[in-house]
């Protein structure tokens, strides 16, 4: 079953679960629907789908702890769904695990719009991002979503490896935010936006539990990120 689920949904409201889920299938994505967080984390770790989307407020484990428990163990993407506007609420869900969120009330085009750019991201990559990327010590390989630093794999989650391969091709180069926003999340840059500082500030930390790999992510001032280029190789 697990090779043909592309999306587990994970939301108590029973009516909105119902209405989400036939239009993602109107939309030719393949659903499972759970309606409780136990029952979603057992789903999502059984049928490995290509994107989880977990509601915020769930009964018996709410979507943060959800998100926290399922990304060491999964390597799909995660979307949240809130009611909240707080920020808060939204950057405890980020820094869990999760690769981007939605507000409700939930549109429907622009939920879409969001899956489709997670699902751009965890599905193979256009034909030029086969091959290895080196950055003096750092290895990433696009088609296997392994990044090596080192010869030590990185434990990175979705949201930074993407990051990761984005700043690895254009390695000693700034990439600005509008680029960056487009290529990770599928929108523009809104000029408030804070997950891709969220995910840089990710990225540093899990390349900074290496030796050496602490300065490899730098953010430029009023521009973007770069990642920084020592003896590249391609």
């Amino acid at each position: 079953m697990s090779a043909h689920i592309d999306v587990v949904l994970v939301e108590d409201d029973q009516a909105l679960a119902g209405l989400i889920s036939d239009y993602l299938q109107s939309q030719g994505l393949h659903v499972q629907v759970k309606h409780e967080g136990l029952a979603g984390e057992a789903c999502v770790l059984s049928c490995r789908p290509r994107l989880a989307i977990v509601d915020l407020m769930l009964p018996g484990l709410d979507g943060v702890s959800l998100c926290r428990r399922l990304r060491p163990l999964y390597s799909g993407a995660l979307l949240v769904l809130t009611a909240s506007d707080d920020e808060f609420d939204q950057v405890a869900a980020l820094e869990a695990g999760a690769d981007d969120y939605v507000c409700k009330p939930i549109k429907p085009r622009v939920l879409l719009a969001r899956i489709r750019a997670l699902l751009r991201r965890v599905d193979v990559a256009d034909a030029g991002s086969s091959a290895s990327l080196r950055v003096g010590a750092l290895e990433v390989q696009p088609l296997r979503r392994r990044a090596l630093l080192g010869g030590v794999e990185l434990g990175l989650t979705s949201s930074e490896f993407d990051l990761l391969v984005l700043l690895a091709r254009y390695a000693g180069e700034v990439v600005d935010r509008e680029t960056l926003s487009l290529q990770l999340r599928g929108l523009p840059y809104d000029g408030t936006d804070r997950s891709i500082d969220l995910r840089a500030s990710r990225l540093r930390r899990a390349l900074g539990a290496h030796p050496g790999g602490g300065e490899w992510v730098r953010g430029v001032r009023g521009q973007g990120y770069m990642l920084r280029a020592q003896d590249l190789q391609r």
